[in-house]
């Protein structure tokens, strides 16, 4: 995705949402919050869908380390 300077993203933490890696509110009554990522510069960034990122809401590419993601989830890189 292609993030200009200063631009607050509201990430979800929870699977639940219907626009991930957005938060549309399906967290509610779960216990857990959006994050809120601003961008320092203006780039491209890649956001976690798997949610097992150590940097919240941006990919760090935890998901290679899953058994069977690419397959169970038909994501390819």
């Amino acid at each position: 995705m292609n993030l200009k300077e200063g631009v607050a993203i509201i990430g979800a933490l929870v699977a639940l949402s219907n626009s991930q890696p957005f938060c549309d509110g399906s967290h509610k009554d779960t216990g857990f919050l959006p994050i809120e990522y601003k961008t320092e510069e203006s780039r491209i960034m890649g956001f976690c869908g798997c949610k097992y990122s150590k940097k919240g809401a941006i990919c760090d590419g935890s998901h290679k380390l899953l058994e069977n993601f690419e397959e169970k989830y038909e994501i390819f890189e």
